[in-house]
């Protein structure tokens, strides 16, 4: 991965009528090599979707729905 690349989430549908993704996360600057729990990365990619995911980390699986930041803050 390239230096500038250094806290980089890849994701693929593995099902888009099923709202339902694989990703992963590598993330060299804190430390991580391949991570296949990245659930805050998700939590983005969730938010820029605008649309609930089923998310699958490796053998682990999460439903993750959008939110707005003044949600995520306590403010709604």
């Amino acid at each position: 991965m390239p230096d500038s690349q250094d806290f980089t989430q890849v994701w693929a549908w593995e099902g888009e009528a099923a709202s339902r993704v694989r990703a992963r996360l590598w993330a060299p600057r804190i430390g991580k090599g391949e991570d296949e729990t990245c659930g805050s990365a998700s939590m983005l990619l969730t938010q820029k979707l605008g649309r609930s995911l089923e998310v699958l980390h490796g053998p682990h699986r999460a439903v993750i729905r959008p939110r707005s930041v003044a949600a995520l803050c306590g403010g709604g």
